[in-house]
């Protein structure tokens, strides 16, 4: 930093304070006794846009492995490995401080204990592979190493590629998952290969698909539905319209005459079906289609004089 000027104001107990500039360009003002000591050397820039990397820096019992995409007060949260094997989260600046250095092992009473011959689900316990953990023997033929705390507390059952190989072939939504790439994210969840309903495939992780975040794909949103008949609605173009959903909306024409704008995943998954005039159930508009496929004629919301108010 630059000292400019004296400043008119004064610091705590009197002492005089100095106008400066920093090497950023930014004006501030300091205490003479902290420029002269180098207790202030910016402006506060600095503390914005380093960033520390903790990549493989050891804390304690935990390693940290990368940042996560999760962020508590503005800190980065870290994927970290402890010594015991098991994977744990931690804000960086628990780290730095060293207010956290494990992953709760240390302390556990779990310390030390065989678990040799007991059976968790698909797992069972061969013996201590120390302090941690334990060797395990999975159904599917798989020994792995798995944190004892896993096994007690949190049920682990499998061996990790039993999940895999249980989850290939699921449908959700759109979606069918055809096998696992083995790849990662940064925060550890596997990629998984997906194929949609039109054909297109992609890669995704098994919480996206669950959460339905991944219902429809970006071929299905760009799809051309003109012409395309849902139900009681007919596309007649594509919109210009846009909100925070990222796929298309169409102008359609309900058989009632209205024309109004609907989002495109709302047509293919059949949630929209007419402007509002229609108000059927699901049941009700099976029967009227399959009544009407028959060429049977039908008259709906009938009612009868003689019945009304009838005894029985």
């Amino acid at each position: 930093m630059t000292v400019i000027e004296r400043s008119p104001n004064k610091g705590s107990n009197g002492a005089i304070r100095w106008i400066c500039e920093c090497d950023c360009g930014e004006k501030c003002e300091a205490v003479g006794s902290d420029l002269r000591n180098g207790r202030k050397t910016h402006c506060g820039c600095s503390r914005k846009t380093n960033k520390i990397d903790l990549t493989n820096q050891r804390f304690g019992k935990l390693v940290a492995i990368c940042p996560t995409e999760r962020r508590v007060n503005g800190k980065v949260i870290w994927k970290c490995v402890c010594d015991c094997g098991s994977i744990h989260y931690v804000h960086s600046g628990n780290l730095t401080s060293g207010a956290v250095r494990s992953c709760g092992c240390i302390n556990s009473p779990l310390k030390g204990i065989d678990l040799a011959g007991q059976k968790f689900g698909l797992l069972t316990v061969i013996g201590k592979q120390d302090e941690y953990q334990q060797q395990c023997l999975c159904e599917c033929g798989n020994i792995i190493n798995i944190p004892t705390y896993e096994l007690i507390h949190k049920g682990r059952k499998v061996c990790g590629e039993c999940n895999i190989h249980n989850t290939v072939g699921q449908k959700f939504g759109n979606w069918t998952v055809i096998d696992c790439t083995k790849e990662k994210t940064k925060d550890g969840y596997y990629l998984y290969t997906c194929q949609c309903d039109c054909g297109n495939i992609e890669k995704k992780t098994i919480s996206t698909l669950r959460s339905q975040k991944g219902e429809f794909c970006n071929v299905c949103r760009i799809h051309d539905l003109t012409g395309q008949v849902f139900t009681y609605l007919t596309v007649i173009s594509k919109s210009d319209y846009q909100n925070e959903k990222r796929g298309a909306w169409w102008n359609c024409q309900c058989q009632c005459g209205n024309i109004i704008k609907v989002y495109g995943g709302n047509l293919v998954s059949g949630n929209t079906k007419s402007c509002g005039c229609i108000r059927e159930s699901s049941g009700e508009l099976k029967i009227r289609t399959l009544l009407e496929e028959h060429n049977i004629l039908f008259e709906t919301q009938k009612t009868f004089d003689s019945c009304r108010f009838a005894d029985t």
